[in-house]
């Protein structure tokens, strides 16, 4: 499974990254899929979301919608290395504009943004994996989620 991007767009320092990344591996999602056989760390599910660089012309005082846009432009333009080690058809963004903690989920297709919703972050790997492995539209996982303004599993 191909990581998805966290793009910090919120302006956290490196160690507020650091403590939303180990709160969204906090979960325990990964030990149910693996049967506790294997140590979180050492799951695949650990890095299925990478923080990745803000593009220049992502600019963090811009809206939500424009920050998505820019994104989405970015992760579908021509000019991404070939060794990057994470999956463009979704994003995760660090956005914060709902003062919830929540993160936002984007769905990208045919370079542009197919849909999003809200995911709060312990439940961003049980999202990234039904995402990326099961190739389920957004769309469908919302439905199945009885479309919760914020999909929080309770892990």
């Amino acid at each position: 499974m191909s990581s998805l991007p966290l793009f910090n767009v919120a302006g956290a320092s490196s160690s507020e990254v650091e403590k939303l990344l180990a709160g969204i591996r906090s979960t325990s999602y990964i030990a149910e899929v693996t049967s506790n056989e294997v140590p979180p760390g050492e799951s695949g599910l650990w890095d299925a979301v990478v923080p990745v660089n803000l593009p220049d012309d992502c600019s963090q005082s811009s809206s939500i919608d424009e920050q998505v846009k820019a994104l989405v432009a970015y992760t579908t333009s021509a000019k991404l290395p070939d060794s990057r080690s994470w999956s463009a058809s979704f994003l995760i963004i660090d956005s914060r504009t709902s003062r919830d903690g929540s993160l936002l989920a984007v769905e990208v297709g045919e370079k542009k943004e197919i849909d999003r919703m809200r995911v709060a972050p312990k439940s961003v790997v049980e999202v990234a994996s039904n995402l990326a492995v099961q190739n389920m539209p957004l769309a469908e996982y919302k439905a199945m989620c009885k479309n919760a303004e914020i999909f929080d599993d309770g892990r």
